[in-house]
């Protein structure tokens, strides 16, 4: 399990970078100050990474409850400590004057935009094969 963890993390990490080049590069070219930008995205970008890691610290503690109704408590509060968290760091970005909030939230929605890329990349992908199988028999 934490080979699973280790490996999406990574994963993300990988997608976190490329988003957070295009991020600096749109909001260069639309006059933001990147120190302010870059700073927010590395805070958001630095919590969107352990946030995936209590994800999945929490499922595994959850996996290896003996009790369903505790593990059901278990993966609510831990849901709970999240949202927290999340609210903490968003506000941090808000009350911050060298942080850039729109830099702070947006890695929040990271992993949605990665998976839901992969999704589309493996069905175009799909796609092509499919067409290239067909005409070729």
């Amino acid at each position: 399990m934490n080979e699973v963890i280790a490996q999406e993390t990574l994963r993300l990490a990988k997608g976190a970078v490329i988003l957070d080049l295009i991020c600096l590069l749109i909001s260069g070219g639309l006059g933001y100050s990147l120190k302010s930008m870059a700073l927010g995205l590395l805070l958001g970008t630095l919590f969107e990474l352990l946030h995936f890691q209590l994800i999945g610290l929490s499922v595994k503690r959850s996996l290896s409850n003996p009790s369903p109704a505790a593990a059901r408590r278990g993966m609510t509060a831990g849901v709970l400590a999240r949202y927290i968290l999340s609210g903490v760091i968003i506000w941090v970005g808000i009350r911050s004057p060298s942080l850039n909030v729109f830099g702070v939230v947006l890695p929040l929605f990271y992993p949605k935009m990665i998976y839901y890329a992969g999704a589309v990349y493996g069905q175009l992908r799909k796609r092509k094969e499919e067409k290239t199988q067909g005409g070729r028999t």
